[in-house]
C-alpha cells in the first residue's frame, strides 16, 4: 500500500471516529444506522479496509453530515499529515547528514 493510501484510510478512520464521539453514538450504534457489522466500522475506524464509497455515504448519512463535508475535511487532514510527514522527513534526513559530517582538520 502507498503511504499516501494509508495516510488516508487512517484520516478516514479518525473522522469516523471524531463524528460518533461528537454524536455520541457507539461502534454498535453506528453498524445497526449503516445496516454493516460492528467489525466493519472498527476495521473503518482503524484505517485497516478501504471502504466502498456507497459504505461510507451511507455511514456519513447516519452521521448526518454530507459527503461532499466529509471529503473536504479529510483533504484538509491529508495535507495537513503530509506535511507533518514531509516535515519529519526533513528533519531527519538533516540529522543524519550534520550527523554523519566529520569536523574539518586543521593543519598547520
Amino acid at each position: 500500500m502507498r503511504d499516501l493510501d494509508f495516510i488516508r484510510l487512517q484520516n478516514i478512520g479518525n473522522r469516523l471516529l471524531e463524528l460518533c464521539l461528537q454524536k455520541n453514538l457507539t461502534q454498535k450504534e453506528l453498524a445497526f444506522l449503516v445496516d454493516v457489522e460492528i467489525s466493519q466500522i472498527t476495521r473503518i475506524e482503524r484505517g485497516i479496509i478501504n471502504t466502498s464509497i456507497l459504505s461510507l455515504m451511507r455511514t456519513t448519512d447516519a452521521l448526518e453530515i454530507s459527503i461532499s463535508d466529509f471529503l473536504k475535511i479529510l483533504i484538509l487532514q491529508t495535507k495537513k499529515s503530509i506535511r507533518k510527514r514531509q516535515h519529519r522527513n526533513n528533519n531527519s534526513c538533516h540529522e543524519n547528514l550534520v550527523g554523519n559530517r566529520q569536523k574539518p582538520v586543521l593543519s598547520v
